[in-house]
């Protein structure tokens, strides 16, 4: 059975590994490099001599640049120049969660005011300055007007950054039927 240059059946039952050598040499953990099955056969068990890469205009006599050694902390350099953006990029987006937190707690005293006011007549202010928190400044104007009640709530956009000044107000409306005082 000699097809496609595979040694015949015997060699391989006698611990012969086709192309490879002897099977022993496999199972020690020592592969032979793949070569044509004429080299192994005659013998010739040496490995191809190593090609060194080497970049343009390099040779053995110039071997070209040294290896850079002194590396150490770039890492932490480049570090510090992102950080002043980092820190940006994280203050901006805590403002924007300040900006619709205070969107937020301006509709919740806006209705508070208005249920109250349409349910019992009177009351509204306090019911919408005790449904935000405390730290929040509250501008509150309304009250009822024929069959409904309109309040609204304008609330300081709090800054992630003291001292910079107010960067402006929110302002939500909540309109509800007046019922309060009614038989």
């Amino acid at each position: 059975m000699q097809t496609l240059g595979i040694r015949p059946e015997a060699d391989v039952r006698a611990g012969q590994i086709p192309a490879l050598g002897p099977a022993a040499d496999v199972r020690a953990g020592e592969i032979p490099a793949l070569r044509p099955a004429a080299d192994v056969r005659a013998g010739e068990n040496q490995a191809p001599p190593a090609i060194e890469a080497r970049g343009p205009g390099q040779s053995p006599e110039n071997p070209g640049p040294r290896p850079r050694t002194h590396d150490r902390g770039q890492v932490a350099l480049e570090y510090l120049a992102w950080l002043p953006l980092l820190l940006l990029v994280a203050m901006a987006g805590i403002q924007a969660g300040l900006i619709g937190y205070a969107a937020q707690q301006a509709g919740t005293a806006a209705r508070a005011a208005a249920r109250m006011d349409s349910l019992h007549g009177e009351g509204g202010q306090a019911a919408g300055h005790a449904a935000i928190s405390g730290s929040l400044s509250l501008e509150l104007s309304g009250g009822p007007a024929g069959d409904r009640v309109t309040y609204t709530a304008k609330i300081r956009i709090p800054t992630v950054m003291p001292g910079l000044g107010s960067i402006g107000d929110v302002t939500r409306t909540s309109t509800m039927p007046y019922d309060g005082g009614r038989p």
